[in-house]
C-alpha cells in the first residue's frame, strides 16, 4: 500500500515537473550559443520596435527569424521589422553563432538598447555584410536598436 502511494506521488510529481517546464522544455532540442535562453515567453520584434522606450535598457527574450549575419566570423546578427532592423551582438564577444544562421528562427535574451551610431561603424557594419555602395551613402549617425545577448537558440535546420 504503502509503495503504491510513493509510485503515484512520484508520478505526480514527474507530472506535475514536465508540464511546468513551459517553453523551455521546446527549446531543448534547439542549437544554443552561449548561456542557455531562459523560459521567458519571447515576445515578436514587432512588438519591440512598436514601442522601443519602454523595453530600453531592460531584459528581453525575443523570437524572430535572422535577416543577416557578420560574413566573417558569425559575430552580430540581425532581425528585420519593416525598415528598422535589430543588431545582436554578443556579450562580452563571448560567443559566435554559425554564418549560415539566416534564415533560421532564433530566440535571444539580452539586454535591449537605443543608441546613436557613428558614421564609421555604421559603414563598417554593411561592408561586413557586403553592401559597400550601401555603407558609402552613409554620411551622418544612425539611431540603432540592439541587444547584447547572453544566450541564442537557433531552431534545428529541417
Amino acid at each position: 500500500m504503502m509503495r503504491s502511494l510513493l509510485l503515484i506521488a512520484a508520478v505526480g510529481l514527474l507530472f506535475v515537473s514536465c508540464q511546468s517546464s513551459g517553453s523551455a522544455g521546446a527549446l531543448a532540442d534547439w542549437d544554443t550559443f552561449g548561456e542557455a535562453v531562459s523560459a521567458t515567453e519571447p515576445i515578436t520584434v514587432e512588438a519591440l520596435l512598436a514601442d522601443p522606450d519602454t523595453y530600453a535598457d531592460k531584459t528581453v527574450v525575443v523570437e524572430a527569424p535572422v535577416e543577416a549575419v557578420c560574413k566573417k566570423k558569425g559575430c552580430w546578427m540581425t532581425f528585420q521589422s519593416g525598415d528598422d532592423s535589430v543588431r545582436i551582438t554578443f556579450k562580452d564577444y563571448g560567443f559566435f553563432v554559425p554564418m549560415d544562421i539566416p534564415g533560421r528562427t532564433v530566440r535571444v535574451e539580452g539586454v535591449f538598447s537605443i543608441r546613436e551610431v557613428p558614421v564609421d561603424e555604421a559603414r563598417h557594419y554593411l561592408e561586413d555584410e557586403g553592401r559597400t555602395d550601401e555603407a558609402m551613402a552613409i554620411v551622418e549617425p544612425q539611431r540603432t536598436y540592439e541587444i547584447v545577448a547572453v544566450g541564442v537558440a537557433a531552431r534545428p535546420l529541417g
